[in-house]
């Protein structure tokens, strides 16, 4: 049976019984495991999970409902994309509207809310943008799937741990480390509508124990020549038929490089999108309609324990997210151009270091220490008109965020645990309030 686990929510204690569901790659299926000795249950090997607590612990032990997908299920079941992933998970339910996928968990999921209400880690590094919170999880993400190891869901709000973003679930992805992929890997695949995708990784781990990944992949594809919409079905849009109007490439580029305890990380992302679906009101089968989204970030991380009962994990960091939009409009009825172009774009920079320290305590108890700085440098918003010039909003702000937590976990029986959490996040004013200019 599944250990029972209390979770508290932060400034407010909350006890109650909620079982730790986990499917896990390691565990025989049921009828294997009611044939087993005791000899042969005893080395039954159970998963562990980093992203519930912020260290890694059996699944047992988390105080949440955990989903774990490995590789091997990945490349068993043909998922692209960590959207592919998240579809089939218990829970959740995702949507794409030929730009991006957005993700549901149990019910809730508002248009235009560009996933901020899910926390989206890479080896533990905080992946959502400081613009509008959001996340990426189709092609969009600055990596290749082919490079995760294992993708822990963590279902539930965890903001005592957490400081944003971790009110519906976690997604915690964890990639390969050079010694996984052990050699060079290049592969070319082709498909319908013109498309074709290169990858080439690079992995091994040398006998001084630095270990190393080097990966980069590129995608492109053509789409379906003609789609049709209902909606536009008139001769002044063509009849509903969006031309040559689907396609789409990205470029990623992956590093990890580890050493004695030492980690460091970085990945770059580039990818366009066309749009076929005249989306806010824009001129239909218009090629120039499309976005840009490049995430990237660097992370330097250092894990170490002293022991059996004391570690500590610490990590500096920098991210750079940007979108750029390009919308086509038909001004005509106001007595403007009949086509202009509308660009969009976000921009935001940040840098921060976290500090995270755990204790075991006797009688199986473990406390949690951890605290966070983060600096927004720029969080840039535009949006202006072209041909002729004409500025809606230029948007620039500064901001800082000092968070920290606590958590204590106390055994009370071998099959209840009590989880404590309290956190507590500063946000200062903007530093620069937003400049808009009027229509």
């Amino acid at each position: 049976m599944a250990k029972r686990t209390v979770k508290s929510l932060p400034l407010l204690l909350l006890i109650a019984l909620s079982p730790a569901f986990t499917f896990p790659q390691t565990v025989p299926p049921q009828s294997d495991l009611m044939n087993m000795s005791l000899e042969d249950l005893m080395k039954v090997e159970v998963d562990s999970v980093y992203g519930a607590s912020g260290y890694q612990q059996s699944v047992n032990d988390a105080p949440a409902s955990i989903t774990i997908i490995t590789a091997d299920e990945i490349k068993r079941y043909g998922y692209r994309t960590l959207a592919d992933v998240l579809r089939n998970v218990p829970g959740f339910y995702v949507t794409n509207d030929r730009l991006l996928s957005y993700v549901g968990v149990r019910g809730f999921g508002p248009p235009g809310d560009y996933n901020s209400r899910v926390l989206l880690l890479v080896d533990g590094h905080w992946l959502n943008d400081n613009v509008n919170g959001g996340a990426v999880f189709g092609t969009e993400m600055p990596f290749d799937i082919d490079l995760i190891e294992r993708v822990e869901v963590i279902r539930g709000p965890n903001s005592s741990v957490y400081i944003a973003n971790a009110l519906l679930a976690i997604i915690n992805v964890v990639t390969k480390r050079g010694r996984d992929v052990n050699g060079l890997s290049v592969s070319e695949e082709a498909g319908s509508y013109r498309t074709s995708m290169s990858h080439l990784t690079y992995g091994r781990q040398f006998t001084d124990g630095l270990d190393v990944l080097l990966s980069g992949s590129y995608y492109f594809s053509h789409g379906p020549e003609r789609l049709y919409f209902p909606e536009f079905d008139n001769p002044a849009s063509n009849n509903g038929i969006a031309e040559n109007a689907d396609g789409g490439r990205f470029d990623h580029l992956f590093a990890k490089l580890a050493y004695r305890g030492f980690t460091l990380a970085g990945s770059y992302g580039a990818s366009k999108q066309t749009d076929p679906t005249a989306s806010w009101d824009t001129i239909f089968n218009d090629p120039e309609e499309s976005f840009r989204i490049s995430p990237s970030f660097v992370d330097l991380s250092y894990e170490h324990h002293f022991g059996s009962d004391w570690g500590y994990v610490g990590r500096v960091f920098y991210d750079d997210d940007r979108v750029y939009g390009t919308l086509p409009y038909d001004e005509s009825e106001v007595g403007g151009p009949p086509h202009v172009l509308n660009q969009i774009a976000n921009d935001g920079q940040d840098v921060g270091a976290s500090f995270e320290l755990s204790k075991k305590l006797p009688l199986g108890r473990t406390v949690i220490l951890g605290a966070e700085y983060r600096d927004n440098f720029q969080q840039h918003q535009w949006d202006y008109q072209s041909q002729p010039h004409v500025q809606f909003l230029d948007s620039r702000r500064q901001s800082n965020l000092w968070g920290g937590h606590a958590q204590d976990e106390i055994p009370i029986r071998s099959d209840l645990t009590l989880d404590l959490g309290l956190s507590s996040t500063i946000i200062p004013p903007s530093a620069a309030p937003p400049v808009r200019v009027p229509d």
